[in-house]
């Protein structure tokens, strides 16, 4: 029996130290689900916000689309027909929605003329643009750029 003293308290300081580390472990696996768990939190976030401007953007340009037929005129009057190809014509957006928190920018290009889908008999003409947004959660690196394409079909001039 004498043999056997402080046997007790050693397997006590092993098993203490054993489920030391485990909460340790434990805890750092927590912070960093949870550092993920909010990064992606914040880049859905930016998700959201560029997704919103985009719709809003494509519907101002929908609503009043003097905005499109601009730059359809920059290039119906340009001396090379083919110039979209060689420099796209960027169209000035209307004004931005203002989001709290966000740098967002939004640029509109056109790209040229098409043929409309659907059977347009040829007495329709498709003006095809870029509609690219990217926005920037203020104080991170979280960004977001998203596109779309838009066509606008007007009668042929």
């Amino acid at each position: 029996m004498k043999n056997q003293r402080g046997s007790v308290l050693l397997f006590s300081l092993v098993i203490l130290f054993v489920l030391t580390v485990l909460a340790v472990s434990t805890m750092s696996t927590s912070l960093l689900d949870e550092k993920m768990a909010k990064n992606v939190q914040l880049r859905q976030h930016v998700f959201q916000a560029t997704q919103n401007e985009l719709t809003g953007q494509r519907e101002l340009y929908y609503l009043d689309n003097q905005w499109l037929l601009n730059s359809v005129n920059l290039w119906l009057n340009d001396a090379n027909p083919n110039a979209w190809l060689l420099n796209p014509v960027a169209v000035q957006p209307p004004p931005q929605a203002v989001q709290i928190g966000f740098t967002k920018t939004v640029a509109l290009t056109f790209s040229g003329e098409l043929t409309p889908p659907g059977s347009s008999f040829g007495i329709f003409s498709g003006y095809s643009y870029d509609l690219r947004s990217t926005s920037t959660l203020n104080n991170s690196n979280v960004t977001s750029d998203q596109s779309q394409g838009m066509i606008l079909v007007v009668p042929k001039q």
